[in-house]
């Protein structure tokens, strides 16, 4: 059964964001990072044949922009690069990173501070989806006709921006 989350109405539309069960893990598209992490309880790494002393090595290479990934675990995951305040509860298990030759082949330049801000992104993305924070929504017109569906949306915050846009230009038509 869905979950429907949220309903918005307006004067002429209605939209249900509703929780997505199916969703793809964000791992799967085309990342700019790759994310090593170990873990004994969860797998959540993009390979799992890395050991620490390759993690360790790795992450002070000069040739590649690596960032600390941290874990809160507590009823829920929570994925971070940079550490939780609860030591009990949380601690680095991986890094991210990517090659500064793969940042040039992406950007056609060493960009390294937009390539921190997509591997912080990336790991934010990844956080929400191990927490379930995937939707989708359907939008139907006043008198209960379908007009639009979409699914596989990470993040409450993205897909409530992203209906509301759809809402406003059907609005407009």
């Amino acid at each position: 059964m869905c979950e429907v989350v949220q309903t918005i109405e307006t004067k002429n539309h209605i939209a249900e964001i509703i929780r997505d069960d199916f969703s793809y893990s964000p791992r799967e598209d085309d990342c700019l990072g790759t994310l090593i992490a170990l873990h004994d309880r969860y797998d959540i790494s993009d390979h799992s044949d890395w050991t620490k002393e390759q993690i360790e090595v790795w992450s002070n290479r000069k040739d590649i922009l690596c960032l600390p990934v941290y874990m809160y675990e507590h009823s829920q995951v929570a994925l971070s690069t940079m550490p939780f305040s609860c030591k009990w509860d949380s601690g680095q298990v991986g890094i991210i990173f990517v090659s500064h030759k793969d940042i040039i082949k992406e950007y056609g330049e060493l960009n390294l501070e937009l390539a921190t801000k997509v591997l912080k992104d990336e790991v934010e993305e990844y956080s929400e989806y191990l927490n379930g924070e995937s939707f989708g929504y359907i939008i139907n017109d006043n008198r209960g006709n379908e007009i639009d569906s979409c699914w596989g949306f990470i993040g409450f915050d993205n897909i409530q921006e992203i209906v509301n846009q759809e809402l406003n230009s059907l609005e407009k038509e």
